[in-house]
């Protein structure tokens, strides 16, 4: 079953079940029991004809918070009238006096809108395939015992073997001596 299929599969299931129960024992909230049961039917999951195990998870991403700014620029005209009062005496009498300038004056106006927004993913089900290996035991040890009175057989025969060569070289060079010493004689005779 596809996940919506199987949420409203388990929301119906959950309705029967609170149906059959007094309302005073049911103290659990409907969403909590949904997610209860989802996470019963994650844990049996189901298997293909492989014997690989196969389960659904709701993968949700996290939301995330993006400011966008807009920025506007552009120049205007803008016709600025200044006021001078000055005074003019007029036959010993002081007269106020106003003098107007106009200025045109060009400036810049830039204005920056700033919005914030959070972005949600849609969550979407993702079917994981656990495939079970069959783990063979090690292999047993062979019996040390064994191997260590092969190993000290072979290296008393090693031993044997070389006191035996040291022996033979000896008595070749006892009979090399007497050889000589004979020759020595005869050659004195």
């Amino acid at each position: 079953e596809d996940g919506p299929v199987r949420a409203l599969h388990l929301l119906n299931r959950i309705q029967e079940d609170s149906f059959n129960e007094s309302p005073i024992l049911q103290q659990e909230a409907p969403l909590d029991k949904l997610f209860q049961a989802a996470s019963q039917e994650e844990e049996k999951g189901k298997k293909d004809q492989f014997g690989n195990l196969l389960s659904s998870i709701l993968i949700t991403p996290t939301p995330t918070i993006s400011t966008i700014l807009d920025t506007t620029s552009f120049f205007t005209t803008v016709t600025v009238t200044l006021t001078r009062e000055i005074n003019i005496f007029f036959h010993g009498k002081k007269l106020p006096t106003s003098i107007l300038e106009t200025e045109v004056q060009v400036q810049t106006v830039t204005s920056t809108l700033s919005r914030t927004m959070e972005i949600t993913p849609t969550p979407t089900w993702q079917t994981v395939t656990i495939t079970p290996t069959v783990t063979q035991p090690p292999p047993s040890p062979a019996p040390a015992a064994q191997d260590i009175n092969a190993l000290l057989a072979q290296q008393r025969k090693e031993q044997e073997r070389k006191a035996l060569i040291v022996k033979l070289q000896k008595e070749q060079e006892r009979k090399a001596l007497i050889v000589k010493l004979q020759k020595e004689q005869e050659r004195k005779a």
